[in-house]
């Protein structure tokens, strides 16, 4: 209902999907359930008594509201214009420490592994040390999924939409992102990529 361009819709697509999403699987993980939930997907780690019917909706719905008293209490005491004094550096240094922390976060989709979740200090270096130590574990069909995605979006991105912008005049962005996803549910369904190549899916979506 909003003015939303093609299919990224929420207050920002970062937070509201990946950032987001990070919350969860963290909470998750130290609750020693995987991502849906399942109890004792860790062994070594006890669910907390009060913590056993925990859902992902619960989490999301409580880190929503943090925000939200968070953004209320900001707004009440007029706190907008400390934003003033913040130099262009600090803000140029945090989009670019939040996009590698977000692609980081996506490299077990990437490449198709299931990565241990690290948090605290350091986090990114143990990470990344663990990502190329288990190097050998990549689907490879995974990763030219995701690499034949990742140019056409470039290509796209950076090459069609200013080309087309440059000699027609018309600043219009094709919706190469809605393009892909539903090239690949169609591709995922008919090649059974889940079944034979053993490439994670979403899997089915229940009503509601």
């Amino acid at each position: 209902m909003g003015t939303s361009s093609h299919s990224a819709v929420g207050t920002f697509a970062i937070t509201s999907g990946l950032m987001t999403g990070d919350v969860v699987l963290q909470v998750m993980t130290e609750l020693g359930k995987d991502a849906l939930g399942t109890p004792g997907f860790n062994s070594t780690i006890k669910t907390p008594v009060g913590f056993e019917d925990i859902t992902n909706i619960d989490i999301v719905v409580m880190t929503a509201v943090v925000v939200g008293i968070y953004i209320a209490a900001f707004g009440i005491l007029q706190l907008g214009f400390l934003s003033n004094y913040l130099p262009n550096e600090l803000i140029g240094g945090f989009l670019t420490s939040a996009s590698i922390y977000i692609f980081t976060s996506q490299i077990r989709y990437l490449l198709g592994v299931n990565y241990t979740f690290y948090s605290g200090v350091l986090a990114l270096i143990y990470s990344y040390i663990e990502i190329f130590s288990r190097l050998k574990e990549v689907n490879l069909i995974t990763l030219l999924i995701s690499g034949c995605c990742l140019i056409v979006l470039l290509v796209f991105k950076e090459v069609i939409n200013v080309q087309v912008e440059k000699r027609l005049g018309i600043k219009l962005q094709f919706p190469i992102d809605l393009c892909l996803v539903i090239a690949g549910t169609l591709t995922s369904s008919y090649m059974d990529l889940s079944v034979k190549y053993h490439v994670k899916t979403v899997g089915a979506i229940n009503n509601g």
